[in-house]
């Protein structure tokens, strides 16, 4: 078993079962779930090899856990505040029941439930291997009733598309980046980015959009607006009236949008293109596209204009950008 604690706002604990006897290794798994905000008590087949991996990340108030394990079993008796969990399934499937609802949970599937009750859940999936995110958070941080919170729990909703896929997509960035490139004061806004989206999900599910902050639609929509973004950065024709068109606004509500940022529309995405940008410049496998055509892909026509903006972006010009990073013998390796 290895365990390591990061300063700062994430914390992760990771655990390896093929190196732990079989007689110890729940003992051990009870030991990486001990520090979560709602650590299962967990049971498994004792004639099946069992591996499994805990990685948390503490953003405030709000806990974000990724879980990866064989097959096995686990339990919550409550012992702490009134608390909600948020489940999404990465890999394979899982069944939760609590009181007398039961439901299951394939890839890419979400569920609210109420961690303050009881509750059972079993995990499996291909070759015997789980994975799941766990979002854990005080009931108070949520702004639904209680009546809306009682209808959409234990209730399967998608993570392949809209606002679902939005939070998923989210939830892996948070478990799987190196969280040393946030800061301590980074934690608790990205916390309050996750319970945003959480709500804006359920809200939509509920129809109950009036019960969500305006804020937080805000939030929502920005974080829809720049994943759009992002998806089209190779689009020669992406501009804040194709943009606002796709999302059925104005361009000045657009701009609106991104004011809350400091910056503009075409200042974003030209600075998300100059990243794709630098990206292929220090990527062995594209020695040898030119630059100019890297620059293209990512549309910048003009070669003279898009090193002057390379070079204020970065301070250095495309060419030595790409040699500093990728050595011709990188290059033939590859």
């Amino acid at each position: 078993m290895e365990t390591s604690r990061r300063a700062g706002s994430a914390d992760r604990v990771r655990g390896a079962r093929r190196d732990v006897p079989a007689g110890e290794r729940f003992a051990r798994w009870q030991e990486l779930f001990s520090p979560l905000a709602i650590p299962l008590e967990v049971r498994s087949d004792p004639s099946i090899e069992f591996r499994a991996e805990v990685r948390h990340v503490n953003l405030g108030a709000v806990e974000v856990a990724s879980v990866v394990a064989s097959t096995c079993e686990g339990h919550w008796t409550p012992k702490r505040q009134e608390m909600l969990q948020l489940k999404h399934v990465v890999h394979g499937f899982q069944t939760f029941q609590q009181g007398r609802t039961s439901f299951r949970l394939r890839s890419s599937d979400l569920a609210l439930y109420n961690a303050s009750r009881p509750f059972q859940m079993s995990v499996a999936g291909e070759c015997g291997v789980s994975e799941g995110i766990m979002v854990s958070f005080p009931r108070n941080l949520l702004p639904l009733s209680e009546r809306q919170v009682e209808r959409i729990t234990t209730t399967p909703l998608s993570g392949r598309d809209g606002i679902g896929a939005l939070l998923s997509g989210l939830l892996v960035r948070l478990a799987t980046d190196n969280t040393d490139q946030y800061l301590t004061r980074d934690a608790p806004r990205l916390g309050n980015v996750v319970v945003d989206l959480v709500a804006s999900l359920l809200a939509h599910e509920l129809d109950a959009g009036a019960a969500v902050p305006p804020e937080t639609h805000r939030q929502t929509l920005r974080l829809q607006v720049r994943s759009f973004i992002q998806q089209n950065l190779d689009n020669p024709d992406l501009s804040p009236g194709t943009i606002a068109a796709a999302h059925h606004m104005s361009t000045r509500t657009l701009h609106r949008l991104f004011q809350h940022d400091g910056q503009t529309v075409t200042d974003w995405i030209r600075q998300c293109r100059l990243q794709r940008c630098r990206q292929d410049l220090a990527d062995p496998l594209l020695r040898r596209d030119p630059i100019q055509d890297i620059a293209a892909r990512w549309g910048f026509f003009n070669p003279a204009h898009f090193s002057r903006l390379f070079r204020g972006a970065y301070g250095v010009n495309p060419q030595e950008y790409r040699d500093r990073h990728v050595s011709p013998r990188m290059a033939e390796l590859n």
